[in-house]
């Protein structure tokens, strides 16, 4: 690296610092926002992952008409035998619309006799023993529910209204903040029997019916297997549900890609627009350096350096400023883009992952094109003749 280039490259940007400081404020902003929306959605993604890592490995279904209706238990004695099926186990679960927060409440139903479900609740809700409330009449809610309760009726149970209009009121006798805040914030904990009762489901039928196998390379033919049973099973795989939120939040992120892209156009535009057509101060002064014996690549050098300058410079500081703004400020505003709106929404500190391959996508997606749009321009004027420019 040439120094004296280099000092040369400080002082230009210096003398026009109001044109230099609009580009570099302007690229900022732009890095800061894109990187900021891409590590949202990949902390977010990472959060979702760990939920669907904890699901079993098949879970079977039956729909009607594209609606899903119950499965009767006497499934599982089929399915057991399947060689490959480490255990076969009916759920429970559901949702019960809370009017008072128009939003809905997932009612779970804890089986005694399934050591998968609860070794996962166990694990998810920071090794709070879910055992004592299968054989009673109570309920487990996350914090957060939990204090709207308190604040709405001023007391600790819950009356849920059952399909039939009659009411079922559960006292409530804990609390849980899982180490997922995607599973805790409107989870309701409960036995079987409560759980049968509030969602209208009869005895002896289940919601689904959770799989795990014992071999993951026979996945595909204990699916189809299943499959072949009934033409009304659906069957899905955990891969399948971690590929939907993939593409859930890929599909979100790309619009927002789409939005940066789309931005990051229009601004070398007015870049390449406003430095293809140089003051005269500037051409003259590209001229004055080749008459006193600059050759090209000496004033190309100077505004590589320039460029190089601010576009790192920019580089670096919105880095900084999506860091702060992400993992500190906690993303005010972009989050809810991602998350939804709701009352029970999810309040969780979004995770620090670093991505280096983000890091580096977004470089060579911008400052090798805003050093192309400074340098073409300077190029061009310093090849033409010296004395043409002065006269």
């Amino acid at each position: 690296m040439n120094i004296k280039l280099f000092e040369y490259a400080l002082l230009s940007l210096t003398r026009r610092r109001t044109k230099h400081l609009f580009i570099f404020t302007i690229l900022t902003l732009l890095l800061s926002i894109s990187l900021s929306i891409f590590t949202i959605s990949n902390s977010i993604r990472q959060e979702a992952e760990y939920s669907v890592n904890n699901l079993p490995d098949i879970t079977v279904q039956k729909q009607i008409g594209g609606r899903q209706q119950y499965l009767d238990e006497a499934l599982i004695d089929d399915i057991i035998v399947i060689p490959g099926v480490l255990s076969a186990t009916p759920r429970v679960w559901g949702y019960y619309n809370f009017e008072y927060l128009n939003t809905n409440l997932t009612i779970i139903g804890l089986d005694p006799f399934d050591p998968d479900m609860s070794k996962t609740l166990t694990k998810i809700t920071n090794e709070i023993d879910t055992s004592y409330i299968i054989n009673e009449k109570s309920i487990i809610i996350g914090e957060q529910l939990h204090k709207i309760i308190k604040e709405i009726y001023n007391k600790d149970e819950f009356s849920f209204q059952t399909p039939s209009g009659d009411y079922i009121t559960l006292p409530i006798t804990s609390t849980f903040e899982s180490a997922s805040n995607m599973l805790s914030t409107d989870i309701v904990l409960t036995n079987l029997s409560s759980a049968s009762s509030i969602l209208g489901i009869e005895t002896g039928l289940a919601t689904d019916i959770a799989i795990n196998v014992s071999n993951p390379q026979e996945l595909s033919t204990i699916t189809e297997k299943i499959e072949n049973m009934s033409p009304s099973f659906k069957v899905i795989t955990k891969d399948q549900i971690i590929a939907y939120y993939q593409n859930m939040f890929d599909y979100k992120a790309g619009i927002f890609l789409l939005f940066f892209l789309s931005s990051l156009f229009t601004f070398f535009m007015i870049v390449f627009d406003k430095l293809s057509g140089l003051t005269n101060e500037e051409t003259k002064e590209i001229a004055i350096l080749k008459s006193v014996g600059w050759e090209t690549r000496n004033v190309l050098q100077v505004k590589i350096y320039e460029s190089v300058i601010i576009a790192f410079t920019a580089f670096i500081l919105s880095i900084c400023l999506s860091i702060f703004y992400v993992y500190f400020l906690q993303a005010p505003g972009l989050q809810n883009i991602f998350m939804g709106y709701s009352y029970l929404k999810p309040h969780f500190e979004l995770t620090y992952k670093f991505d280096l391959n983000l890091l580096i996508t977004v470089f060579f997606v911008t400052i090798p094109l805003y050093i192309a749009a400074v340098v073409i321009p300077a190029w061009k004027a310093a090849i033409t003749d010296p004395g043409e420019v002065m006269r």
